[in-house]
């Protein structure tokens, strides 16, 4: 998440256009993958080899440790992200 918000890749959509990552493939091509923040989640999209798109959402969560008041930790007074769980298309 921290790389993804450096990049400038979790800002929101504007005219349109999905931020992406590119690289090249083995074939010499590149391959894209489609970035879609949302404010329940992260959204990747990549096109396959037919074309078709398949997605993956990753949604946003917060947990707490058993002595902390919701919202907050005992040591950093603030809410700490904790490991997605996946859900595909």
């Amino acid at each position: 998440m921290a790389d993804l918000k450096r990049m400038g890749l979790l800002r929101p959509i504007v005219d349109g256009r999905v931020r992406a990552i590119t690289w090249k493939n083995d074939g010499g091509g590149l391959d894209k993958l489609g970035i879609i923040p949302g404010a329940k989640g992260i959204r990747f999209v990549k096109r396959d080899d037919e074309g078709k798109l398949a997605g993956l959402f990753v949604p946003y969560f917060l947990a707490f440790g058993a002595e902390s008041v919701p919202g907050e930790t005992p040591s950093l007074g603030r809410t700490r992200p904790s490991l997605p769980r996946c859900v595909w298309l």
